[in-house]
């Protein structure tokens, strides 16, 4: 299988290599875009695969135009050898952060939809995998990626924290559907206003958002939307009509998978969950208690 990666490595672009785009901000806000932090390092392959019966771990890490093959033990599930998967991702000090899987059951799938990918990674860290400091030389996180409307705060309270905090060099964004990743360099040049969220165009006579609500908690109508990981939030004006209020606060990986999962059915009431740091509500739970009135937030 080694032999057929290899071989595919010419026919996949998988040296990391992004087009300097300076002037496409249209693009990015008509197109669904994720975004995410571009890193100064090599990519590196995480490869899973069964050589004479034993599960094998591989990193195949270009270095100097030549790739070289390092081995080590992870607790991923046995049934994923057999399948055998493959990894982009950053490997650094004790770390190997995830950014896409481009290979799973033999089958290259790097031309899938980036939300389809990004939730088959989570699904197999969440599912299929158990860390252990002891045996492992380097711990295995996915790479975070937010929505446009998040980017101000994801820059602002959240970045200095991350692993790779230092090894970021510009802004990446990813389309949703298949396409060309767009970089930017100059992180300053693209960080919306954060008294102008985005909200859809055709609710005129949408609720003034409250910016600092006196509850922490809300029951709000909420909908599914035509793009992904994008949830409306209604709640009654003080005269019980019900309007639209705002976007749901989906702020990583983990709480899109929950969320999605609370609001594929039919219910349409949601105990939501205020996020300081993001300054959106989150839906949390299923409820019978009745919408709140915009009133109760101020």
């Amino acid at each position: 299988m080694l032999a057929k990666l290899k071989q595919h490595y010419h026919s996949l672009d998988l040296s990391g290599r992004i087009d300097q785009v300076k002037n496409e901000y249209n693009d990015i806000k008509i197109k669904t875009y994720l975004v995410t932090l571009n890193l100064n390092l090599p990519v590196v392959y995480l490869y899973l695969t069964k050589t004479n019966g034993i599960n094998r771990c591989y990193y195949e890490s270009p270095v100097g135009g030549d790739r070289y093959t390092m081995t080590d033990n992870h607790r991923f599930d046995d049934e994923l050898f057999d399948k055998e998967v493959l990894f982009s991702g950053y490997l650094f000090e004790n770390t190997y952060i995830v950014e896409n899987v481009l290979l799973y059951r033999k089958d290259f799938i790097e031309k899938e939809p980036l939300y389809d990918r990004l939730s088959l990674i989570n699904e197999l860290l969440d599912h299929f995998y158990v860390p252990d400091p002891v045996i492992e030389t380097h711990k295995i996180m996915c790479k975070d990626y937010v929505e446009y409307e998040y980017l101000l705060s994801f820059l602002k309270e959240y970045a200095n924290n991350l692993p790779y905090a230092k090894h970021i060099n510009g802004l990446r964004f990813c389309p949703v559907e298949p396409g060309r990743d767009i970089l930017i360099d100059d992180m300053s040049r693209l960080i919306p206003s954060q008294n102008s969220p985005i909200a859809p165009g055709s609710y005129i006579d949408r609720h003034k958002i409250v910016p600092n609500p006196k509850i922490d908690t809300c029951v709000f109508n909420v909908r599914t939307s035509n793009k992904p990981d994008v949830y409306e939030l209604y709640m009654n004006d003080k005269y019980g009509n019900l309007r639209y209020y705002d976007i749901a606060c989906i702020p990583n990986n983990v709480v899109s998978q929950k969320v999605r999962s609370i609001v594929s059915g039919t219910r349409k009431r949601f105990l939501c969950v205020f996020n300081r740091e993001f300054g959106r509500w989150t839906p949390d739970s299923h409820t019978n208690a009745p919408i709140n009135c915009i009133t109760d937030l101020k």
